[in-house]
C-alpha cells in the first residue's frame, strides 16, 4: 500500500525500499518482480470508472495530455502553434517591473551569514573532544573554553546587529543561543523551533518567500487581536506559527511579528508597481460548449471569408496532430 501513495516511479521506489531492507540485513525483490506483483494487485482493485468525466462521459471527444517536457515533435509544428510566452498586440505590458535588490529580511548579507552560522552551529555543539594522549583533561577543558568563548563572541556580534532591526528579536536570539542557553545545557532538539525560525528569517530568499500576500493579510488580522484563539491565522507561515505555539504566553513576541509584517509589506509595496490585471467582463455560460471560445457581443463578427480561413487553419492544425 505504501507504493499506492508514493509519487515515485517503480525503479526509484524499489531502490529506496531495497536500501531500507539492506539496513535490516534483508533483501527486497527486484524491479521486474515488483512490477508484476503491483499490476497483479491493481487488477484486484475496483478502479472502474474512477476517471470518468461526469460531463463528457467515458470517451470524451477531446482530451488534453500533459507531459511535454522538452519540445513538441517537428511534425506537430504549425502556424497555429506558438509558445505561451509569445507576445501579441493584446498582451499586457509590464514596463515598470524590475528586480528588487536585497528583498531578504536583513538587507545586510553579513548579518544573514553570521546568523545562520551561529544558529546552525548551536549551543550544544561548541566544543570538540581530545583524547588523554593529546593533552589530558586540562587540554580538553582549555579547548572547550576557547571554542565556547569564540562562539559567544559570534553571538554578541549577531545580537548587536539584530538590535538595529528589532530589539525583541535580539533578546529572543540571546535567550536561546547565548550564555543562558549554554548554562542550561539545552540540547539541539529543544531548540529546533528557534533554530528553524532564525534560519528562515536569515535565509537568502525573499521575504515574500516566507510571508506571501495572503499570509501577510492573515498576520495583520492576527495583530489586530493577538489572542491564542487566533493563532491558526499564522499557519501560512509555519516557522512563525510554531514559534508562538511553543510559548506559554507570546505577548513578548508580538513586536517580532509586527516587524516581520512591516518588512513583508514594504517589500510587497516596492514590487507592486503595476495595477493588477483586469478580469474579463464576459459572462460565462456553464452550459456552453467548452471547446468553443467565448464570444464578446461588443466585438464585430467575422466575415464569411475570415471564418473559412479560420476553419482551414484549424483543420490543418488538427491534421498535423494526428
Amino acid at each position: 500500500m505504501s507504493y499506492t501513495t508514493s509519487e515515485t516511479p517503480f525503479t526509484a521506489y524499489v531502490a529506496i525500499v531495497a536500501q531500507r531492507y539492506a539496513l535490516l540485513g534483508a533483501t527486497f525483490m527486484g524491479i521486474d518482480l515488483f512490477r508484476s506483483v503491483w499490476f497483479s494487485y491493481v487488477t484486484l482493485q475496483a478502479f472502474n470508472d474512477d476517471m470518468r468525466c461526469t460531463r463528457c462521459g467515458p470517451t470524451p471527444e477531446t482530451t488534453i495530455w500533459d507531459g511535454i517536457t522538452l519540445a513538441f515533435g517537428k511534425k506537430h509544428l504549425s502556424t497555429s502553434l506558438s509558445p505561451p510566452t509569445q507576445l501579441s498586440s493584446q498582451s499586457a505590458r509590464r514596463t515598470h517591473v524590475k528586480a528588487f535588490p536585497r528583498p531578504q529580511f536583513f538587507s545586510n548579507k553579513d548579518i544573514r551569514r553570521k546568523l545562520r552560522a551561529v544558529v546552525e552551529k548551536g549551543v550544544g555543539n561548541n566544543g570538540g573532544s581530545l583524547s588523554d594522549d593529546e593533552g589530558g583533561e586540562d587540554a580538553i577543558e582549555d579547548s572547550e573554553s576557547q571554542v565556547t568563548n569564540a562562539y559567544l563572541q559570534q553571538v554578541d556580534s549577531v545580537q548587536e546587529e539584530l538590535k538595529t532591526e528589532c530589539l525583541e528579536l535580539a533578546s529572543l536570539f540571546l535567550e536561546h543561543f547565548g550564555t543562558v542557553a549554554i548554562s542550561k545545557k539545552r540540547s539541539k532538539s529543544s531548540l529546533a523551533v528557534y533554530r528553524n525560525f532564525f534560519c528562515q528569517i536569515g535565509a537568502e530568499e525573499s521575504v515574500l518567500q516566507m510571508v506571501n500576500g495572503t499570509a501577510l493579510q492573515h498576520i495583520n488580522t492576527f495583530l489586530s487581536n493577538p489572542e491564542r484563539s487566533n493563532l491558526s491565522l499564522l499557519v501560512g507561515v509555519p516557522a512563525l506559527y510554531k514559534l508562538l505555539e511553543a510559548q506559554l504566553t507570546f505577548e513578548h513576541l508580538i513586536p517580532i511579528v509586527t516587524w516581520m509584517a512591516r518588512r513583508a509589506a514594504g517589500t510587497l509595496a516596492v514590487l507592486t508597481v503595476e495595477p493588477p490585471l483586469q478580469l474579463s467582463n464576459l459572462a460565462v455560460d456553464e452550459n456552453a460548449d467548452w471547446k468553443l471560445p467565448p464570444t464578446d457581443p461588443s466585438s464585430s463578427s467575422l466575415s464569411q471569408s475570415e471564418k473559412r480561413s479560420e476553419d482551414r487553419r484549424f483543420i490543418k492544425a488538427w491534421r498535423s496532430l494526428r
